[in-house]
């Protein structure tokens, strides 16, 4: 009785395990080859900053601010400069979003498509706010911590859940038609 139950369970929530097997094994290959391999290394990571702030700083000198940058920091005064560090590159959230999509049984090319889009638009999102940091700890050093925490945080987790919203409405709409 107790074996029937059991695979009765399964088979009810096959979609729902394999999703759940699929993140697990995802997670494994995250932290082997991110955590444990590039992270210590760091050149991906450091490749990754001096774009967000090469690009912020690109940026901010088209408005014609007068821009201090090395491969780390970004300033538009000398004695205010914001720091990128590892943890605010992003990597993390990207590969967060991509897993999410690899996840559910979908056209591989679909997968592509949103994951390549979607890491892009994180990118973006993540120039922007290094950029907005800059500006604000130039006009508002008071507010810089709290937009830091909160405001872009909030504003970044958002578009990703959003993202994932769109993708989940996607498959939906998929699975309908077929």
């Amino acid at each position: 009785m107790e074996n029937q139950s059991i695979s009765n369970i399964i088979t009810k929530n096959k979609e729902i395990l394999l999703f759940i097997a699929k993140a697990i094994g995802l997670y494994i290959l995250y932290y082997v080859v991110y955590e444990l391999w590039l992270r210590p290394n760091g050149y991906f990571d450091r490749l990754l900053i001096h774009l967000l702030t090469d690009t912020s700083a690109f940026i901010l000198e088209l408005f014609n601010y007068d821009v201090f940058s090395s491969w780390d920091r970004l300033g538009i005064s000398p004695n205010r400069i914001v720091r990128v560090g590892i943890r605010c590159d992003a990597i993390n959230l990207m590969i967060l979003y991509a897993g999410f999509i690899l996840c559910f049984k979908s056209r591989i090319k679909d997968k592509i498509i949103f994951i390549f889009s979607g890491v892009l638009l994180i990118h973006i999102l993540n120039v922007l706010r290094v950029l907005a940091l800059a500006l604000i700890y130039f006009y508002s050093p008071k507010s810089l911590e709290f937009n830091h925490k909160y405001t872009f945080t909030g504003l970044i987790y958002l578009a990703i859940f959003i993202m994932w919203m769109l993708w989940i409405k996607r498959i939906k709409n998929e699975a309908k038609n077929n």
